[in-house]
């Protein structure tokens, strides 16, 4: 269970979990998607989007007309198909991103691979990555990033991220075909109006053994350029984690460790978390600096066919996770700087997790998958209700600990009537405080006081990074 801080007029916390219900599942799509896996995203105005292919048979084994297509959820319902794209020589990998201007990017690649080039002739459109933007409320004509008769390579799978400086990267899993299939991890930048030529982040081949690198997940940094974390699978070793650092056309290797099947995403404190599969367990590291300062157990029961599906950041600094479990469950867990807490089944029927967002005010959203996509909600945040009393405050003296947020009960300012600050071990007044979310990442760390100004009763609170 999630923990959320309430104060009360008392002074110290009491708490008791409380169990968050996720809502009954809506119909994204119905079957007659090809088995891609999707993601949610959601833009300013809490407006979520998520992108599939539509279509028939399997598009890496023969070529036909694939439709990109987009569904949106504005208003509490599901609405589309809105096609993006006819791609006539199939269309698979697509990945969605949210620029620093809001507006939404899609990727996809169109064209056949390696093994079926000869089966097509439907279209004289070139074979490669395309990208598109939604602004306006519409769709820009589909624009060309990087071909693939130009560079030999045929991208499987993309992300997109900003960087402090409002560059705007596109990351690529592409295969590549000598005798044996391989594949290479590489990124683009936009520049202007045109995707620079590709940048290789890791290279694959298909000698012995082969080493096959997968999609570098971007993920912007707090001071500059964004994180490429990427796996490498090299036959009998070890499946490897690689970090790196790029800013534009420069790459530095960060750190590596031993793990697969990862995904990653940077809490408020700017951090990076990656989820990851290592000795048959679904587990995460927290990389500060150029370190690993943290390490925990998320589940031992993941179907390792999956891995993780998801992860996100909310906007109070909360990680999230979601995957499947061995019994075919889409769960979700969350990490509030103490713990993961113990996963959540989000449908009481059997599915794959896909997708995983959080609107403005942290009210979190999944995806997931049976022979149609279906999307849920959590009803209500998780946290702690407090059961505050003289009692309780005479024998509890513990400290209540916060990393960002400090969460304030709506029911604590309904029921003790009162104004409340936050005070430093001076005295001083350094925040006033209202229900529900409180930043706290301008105070320094160290030791607070949660101040009932009409009672004069406090709570000790320590701010930590």
């Amino acid at each position: 269970m999630r923990r959320t801080v309430v104060v009360c007029v008392l002074g110290l916390l009491a708490a008791t979990a409380a169990l968050g219900q996720w809502s009954e599942p809506q119909v994204v799509s119905q079957s007659g998607v090809w088995n891609c896996r999707s993601q949610l995203v959601c833009v300013p105005g809490d407006t979520l989007w998520t992108f599939l292919v539509r279509g028939r048979g399997d598009q890496m084994a023969r070529i036909d007309t694939s439709f990109v297509t987009a569904y949106w959820n504005a208003d509490g319902h599901w609405q589309g198909p809105d096609t993006v794209t006819v791609a006539n020589e199939g269309a698979s990998g697509p990945g969605a991103g949210i620029d620093p201007s809001g507006r939404i990017w899609l990727a996809w690649y169109s064209g056949p691979y390696p093994w079926n080039a000869g089966q097509g002739g439907q279209s004289d459109d070139p074979w490669g990555t395309y990208t598109t933007v939604r602004d306006s409320g519409r769709w820009s004509t589909p624009q060309l990033a990087i071909s693939s008769q130009v560079t030999g390579l045929y991208p499987t799978a993309h992300c997109f991220a900003a960087d402090e400086q409002g560059r705007w990267y596109l990351g690529f899993r592409a295969l590549g075909y000598d005798s044996l299939p391989f594949t290479s991890a590489a990124y683009s930048t936009l520049r202007g109006d045109t995707w620079a030529a590709l940048r290789f982040i890791g290279q694959g081949r298909s000698g012995e053994p082969p080493v096959y690198h997968g999609l570098p997940l971007l993920v912007r940094r707090p001071d500059y350029g964004v994180w490429a974390v990427h796996r490498v699978n090299q036959g009998s070793v070890p499946d490897t984690i690689h970090v790196d650092v790029i800013a534009g056309d420069s790459l530095a290797r960060l750190l590596s460790f031993e793990g697969a099947g990862l995904l990653a995403t940077a809490d408020s404190s700017g951090r990076l978390w990656v989820v990851f599969n290592r000795d048959s367990a679904l587990r995460s590291v927290t990389i500060e600096g150029g370190a690993i300062v943290d390490e925990r157990v998320i589940s031992t029961n993941i179907s390792f066919r999956s891995g993780p599906a998801a992860v996100c950041t909310d906007p109070m600094g909360w990680v999230w996770a979601a995957w499947t479990t061995r019994d075919t469950m889409p769960v979700v867990s969350y990490n509030w700087g103490a713990r993961w807490a113990e996963a959540e089944a989000v449908t009481d029927s059997t599915g794959w997790a896909e997708g995983l967002v959080s609107e403005s005010d942290g009210r979190m959203h999944a995806l997931f998958r049976t022979r149609s996509h279906y999307s849920v909600y959590r009803l209500e945040r998780p946290g702690i209700e407090e059961q505050v009393t003289p009692e309780t405050f005479r024998l509890n003296q513990t400290a209540t600990v916060v990393r960002n947020v400090l969460l304030v009960s709506h029911s604590v300012f309904d029921t003790c009537h009162s104004e409340f600050a936050l005070r430093d071990i001076t005295g001083r007044k350094v925040a006033e405080l209202h229900p529900g979310a409180n930043d706290v990442r301008h105070l320094a760390p160290g030791v607070y006081f949660v101040r009932n100004e009409t009672t004069a009763k406090s709570a000790k609170v320590v701010v930590q990074r």
